[in-house]
């Protein structure tokens, strides 16, 4: 027995397995040599239970979107187990792979990838019920698609919900009040239980936080189920921008009906991509300008939009030759590009911010220049680079000792990172953060007004020495290099 008439079982290659739940085993595998996952179910089943289950994967075999998991086909094997074949996820899953990406940038595009496949799935008139970070794929490309359709049910009107489905940590409070109180016999699943559950996923994937950590008389599955039906949700930073603390508070609203639908999360993303990339008012205005509909822009059309933006007298950055070549210089990823894009123009913004418009960004381009002018400044040099760098140095002098780079934080808004090799050969990094102009630096007590003053610092505590030679940077300052 096959879905489309043209899968057998004989025809699949289990190679290793994967992944265990519940409900089934995931291998990965070979279909005709072609690299698959495959999940069989673990419960045996008759000639009619498996044509019903083969039709609801026919359903599934419906989904083609980018962001949801290639259905190949389905098949019997010799035991009467059902054997689901999708494309195969070189990365794993997301709450594997989460952790792993550091820039939050880039885990804002997989929530967005997450969203675009819930709204695919919306409008073909099936809910999930069971969205959660390890049923969400990551391929090379690191596109995420929507996997794990075997608790998902096709809406019909007049038809009604009489079971539980899913995870009770990511379950809706109607949800949870149909499961565990014994007067109600009818689940409400909607689109809406959905949006609530991306929700809870979407602020693990901006905190990289435990979901739940609830006090000590909410205990077990019930406990929880209390707990979220009291009003209870993961909690919101202070320092978090509007729009995301609106998505997070709308999605998992307490009533279905406040909550919004995919079509308008998606709406409201650019938005708020660049309200949680930029920290500083002139820059989002900037980004606003430039960047709602595009990620990049030729660097002639960023200067406009900026010194019209950012400028009292929008004239000034014209006869501001060393302004230009900072930004230049910092925004174009090599000489021969003339681009500006959306994420380095807003952590160019959080590494110098804030933008101070009413004296035409005399102390933000101040504190560009205080950094750019330190020859141990090596700016987007990255983690991998740096260390092997400082540890070759370290290796080719036989008195040994303490080197040091500055650099850019490759993951964090607004940071810096010291890197030092220590006298016995030891690497470590120090993170120093802008706050509102001032660098403070992680661990220490006090705030700096200039980078002279952080390296004093760094040498009182960690007893730096010599910085790594030849900053990218150096050769900006010669004379005459700005008339």
């Amino acid at each position: 027995m096959n879905l489309e008439g043209n899968m057998s079982y004989r025809d699949i290659l289990l190679v290793k397995k994967i992944g265990e739940g519940q409900y089934g085993d995931v291998w990965m595998g070979k279909y005709h040599d072609y690299p698959v996952a495959c999940k069989i179910l673990k419960r045996q089943m008759t000639d009619k239970e498996s044509e019903k289950a083969i039709e609801e994967l026919k359903l599934m075999a419906k989904l083609k979107h980018p962001n949801v998991v290639l259905f190949m086909g389905a098949c019997l094997n010799d035991q009467k187990q059902i054997c689901i074949v999708t494309e195969f996820a070189s990365r794993g899953d997301l709450r594997t792979v989460a952790p792993q990406v550091k820039s939050l940038a880039k885990r804002l595009k997989l929530g967005l990838d997450v969203a675009s496949g819930l709204a695919w799935i919306h409008a073909n008139g099936i809910v999930h019920r069971d969205l959660k970070l390890p049923n969400l794929l990551v391929f090379e490309d690191w596109s995420v698609k929507i996997a794990d359709f075997g608790l998902s049910l096709q809406l019909e009107e007049g038809v009604s919900i009489n079971r539980f489905g899913g995870n009770v940590k990511y379950s809706a409070p109607e949800i949870l009040k149909a499961r565990y109180d014994e007067s109600i016999t009818i689940y409400p699943y909607s689109e809406k239980t959905d949006v609530y559950s991306f929700g809870l996923m979407f602020w693990e994937l901006v905190t990289l936080k435990p979901l739940f950590i609830r006090p000590k008389e909410y205990k077990g599955k019930k406990g929880l189920a209390k707990y979220v039906l009291s009003g209870y949700r993961p909690a919101i930073e202070k320092n978090w921008p509007q729009s995301l603390t609106t998505i997070l508070s709308n999605c998992w609203h307490q009533d279905p009906n406040r909550r919004p639908l995919f079509r308008e999360i998606i709406g409201q993303w650019p938005s708020l991509t660049i309200d949680v990339l930029c920290p500083d008012k002139w820059g989002r205005e900037v980004c606003k300008v430039l960047f709602v509909a595009q990620e990049t822009v030729p660097f002639v059309e960023f200067m406009r939009a900026f010194s019209q933006t950012c400028f009292a007298n929008p004239q000034t950055l014209q006869t501001k030759k060393m302004y230009r070549k900072f930004l230049s210089v910092l925004l174009c990823e090599n000489e021969f590009d003339d681009t500006v894009s959306k994420q380095r123009f807003c952590n160019i913004v959080g590494w110098f911010s804030p933008v101070d418009k009413s004296q035409d960004c005399a102390k933000f381009f101040g504190r560009m220049k205080d950094l750019l002018t330190r020859r141990y400044f090596h700016g987007f040099l990255s983690e991998t680079k740096a260390e092997n760098q400082l540890k070759q140095l370290w290796d080719s002098t036989s008195n040994k000792q303490s080197y040091y780079v500055i650099r850019f934080s490759e993951s964090d808004v607004g940071a810096f990172i010291l890197t030092f090799i220590d006298f016995n050969g030891h690497i470590q990094h120090e993170k120093i953060l802008n706050r509102g102009g001032m660098w403070y630096v992680e661990g220490l007590a006090e705030e700096y007004d200039s980078w002279s003053k952080v390296k004093q610092a760094f040498k009182q505590v960690w007893n730096i020495g010599y910085h790594l030679p030849k900053s990218p940077y150096s050769n900006l300052f010669k004379t005459g290099m700005f008339g």
